[in-house]
Order: C-alpha cells, then structure tokens, then sequence
C-alpha cells in the first residue's frame, strides 16, 4: 500500500497508480469488513475519493467508471450491513445511475448490463427494507427484466442468479 500511495504522491496525474490506490484500498476494505469495520470504511472511503476524481478527469473512459461504481457497491454494502438502509439505498442509486449510463453508451455491453441488474437488485433490496416497499419492488422489477433478457442472449448463469433473487426478494416485500 505504502509502495503504491508514495508513487501516487510523486504523480499525482498517474491515473494508473490512482487506479492502483483505489483497488488496494478497495480490497482493505473487504478484508476489514469483519475484523475492524471503522478501518474497512476507511479503506472504502479512500477507494471511492480516489476513484470519484478518476471518474471526473475520464468520464468517458468506461473502466474508470465500473471501478468507481465498485467503490460506491461496496460502500452500499457496507451501511447495508449495519442496517443503515437509507445510506445503501442512496450507495446502489449511484451505482445503478453509472451502470445505466455505460449500458444505455454501448448496448450490446452486456457485462455492464449484467452489473446493472445487480445494482438494481441491491437498490431494490435496500429500499425494501428501508421502509419503501413500492420503490423497492420498481427496482427489483427492473433487474428481473435485465436479468431475464440476459438470460435470453448470454445464458449466464450470474443472470439466472440476480433474476432468481430478484424473484425471492419481491415475494418476501409486503406492502
């Protein structure tokens, strides 16, 4: 981590050993989540500072903008977790506003459509449970209609899963 930040710091345009940064502190981050979770939020917050400013030098350069909408998932995540619902659900609205802009660029990228079903799963899910379950199911609907098309054209099995679980947590939604 040191080698990469002292790098970063000796060029501070390096995009490159930016990238680096942010991926070490992405993958602290995950390390930490169940060992020390102020050191995991630290790590993740460094991986999506890093990754924000990528994003805003290069907003077209789609790699940079799948990598900061990593950081922002797993920050998701992260309030998920501690049932901070209301923080994931404003997390995964990013994550899917980034994912659905790369998909709506390049249509036939059906990796990024792939990654915006998930984060409309994860949005959904966390609306849910933050007491909305209209919104919820809006967008747990929308990753099932990704996912389901996918599974039409790829036959991936990682859209059979998000379109199954997208299934599961409209069933367990009362309204």
């Amino acid at each position: 981590m040191e080698t990469y930040e002292r790098e970063l710091a000796a060029r501070q345009d390096d995009w490159q050993a930016a990238r680096n940064v942010a991926l070490v502190h992405r993958y602290l981050g995950s390390v930490y989540e169940k060992i020390d979770p102020a050191q995991s939020f630290s790590h993740l917050r460094a991986a999506v500072d890093l990754d924000a400013r990528r994003s805003v030098t290069k907003p077209r350069d789609r790699q940079t903008q799948l990598d900061y909408s990593f950081d922002i998932s797993m920050l998701g995540t992260y309030f998920e977790k501690r049932k901070n619902y209301t923080a994931a659900a404003e997390h995964f609205e990013k994550v899917a506003a980034i994912r659905l802009d790369l998909w709506q660029s390049e249509p036939k990228d059906t990796l990024a459509r792939e990654r915006l079903a998930f984060a409309f799963l994860s949005w959904g899910r966390v609306l849910a449970l933050s007491g909305q379950p209209i919104q919820g199911r809006q967008r747990l609907g929308e990753a099932l209609e990704h996912s389901e098309a996918l599974l039409a054209i790829t036959g991936r099995e990682t859209s059979r899963q998000t379109a199954e679980r997208a299934r599961e947590v409209l069933k367990s939604i009362r309204e």
